[in-house]
């Protein structure tokens, strides 16, 4: 693969992995999901998603949330088709499905990668699932998989402790429907630039497409996706 393609790959793909926790997407710019609803949306989605139709509506609603729409159908396309095979194999058993200390090893190495201190392990992510559980039990597999997750449901989770800057702590893992965190437009405050969404965002300008392709697949390799 030439570096110009390399370049033009990245260009596209690094917003869909990166989004979730970029402050320049919003609820109010999702297409088929609004903030207070959307747990139960996810969850219903989640539910019927076990008919190549049903998952595919999933899988889309998951792009949405991750700002895939933003990215060239070229490779939005194949990513989704990619995330829906996934998806399709953990829930009939031919794929391992994706451990909650993957989920950790994943953000912690998003963390890293940007300077920042935010660290969390396997029981953050299980605390998390633990209380999300009880409103979409279909969304959040913790009941039937006490330690691993679909992957749809891994994304979900990501993008969850991104937006909270990894902080998921007993008094605050009672997260309601209408408190699911919002990824506002970014602005540059003192408190925002220790976030991160911020360090992502600035990583993401600061370093070049190629290095940024690698960064990516360090990722992408801790989820096994």
């Amino acid at each position: 693969m030439c570096v110009r393609r390399i370049a033009s790959y990245v260009k596209l793909v690094f917003p869909l992995l990166f989004t979730l926790i970029s402050q320049s997407i919003s609820f109010s710019q999702t297409t088929v999901l609004s903030r207070g609803e959307l747990l139960p949306q996810m969850d219903a989605l989640a539910s019927s998603a076990d008919t190549p139709s049903n998952r595919a509506q999933y899988i889309s609603a998951l792009m949405t949330l991750a700002g895939g729409n933003t990215i060239h159908s070229t490779f939005r396309t194949p990513l989704s088709k990619r995330l829906a095979i996934d998806e399709e194999r953990v829930r009939n058993r031919r794929q391992e499905p994706v451990s909650e200390t993957s989920i950790s090893m994943a953000f912690n190495r998003m963390a890293l990668l940007v300077q920042s201190p935010v660290h969390v392990d396997a029981e953050t992510v299980h605390q998390l699932r633990e209380s999300l559980s009880s409103q979409a039990p279909r969304l959040i597999t913790v009941k039937s998989q006490s330690s691993s997750c679909n992957p749809g449901e891994a994304i979900f989770l990501l993008y969850v402790l991104a937006a909270n800057n990894g902080s998921i702590t007993r008094k605050q893992a009672d997260i309601s429907v209408n408190q699911l965190p919002s990824l506002h437009s970014s602005v540059s405050t003192e408190d925002s630039t220790k976030r991160i969404t911020f360090l992502i965002s600035h990583f993401a300008t600061e370093h070049s497409q190629v290095e940024l392709l690698r960064k990516v697949e360090e990722v992408l390799s801790l989820l096994h996706l």
